[in-house]
């Protein structure tokens, strides 16, 4: 018979990512707790947010758009991302509701 482990939600999270993003993740939260200031490129931070916030992790994945966006002012990808944060955790989604009762 097999035995088939029930993986977390976390955990399946974590499998979805790939090795880049999670040394780049290690590296993010270790600059947190320096103050040092690392370069990332701008796919480096895009994978750091979006992991953020499939983990809820809002507050990190903030802190990841403000320094990425410092050091990539005019990314498309960051400005975008931005825009999603900001829709995502104004008004706990309220605005999002509204749209999507509009269509």
């Amino acid at each position: 018979m097999l035995n088939f482990k029930k993986l977390s939600f976390k955990e399946n999270m974590l499998d979805f990512n790939s090795e880049n993003t999670q040394s780049s993740i290690i590296k993010f939260e270790s600059m947190l707790k320096t103050n040092h200031v690392y370069f990332f490129d701008a796919q480096e931070f895009e994978d750091i947010i979006v992991h953020y916030l499939g983990f809820a992790e809002n507050n990190l994945a903030k802190k990841a758009l403000k320094m990425g966006l410092n050091q990539h002012p005019s990314n498309l990808e960051l400005m975008l991302l931005q825009s999603e944060v900001f829709i995502l955790l104004t008004n706990n989604g309220d605005i999002v509701n509204n749209v999507l009762r509009a269509e």
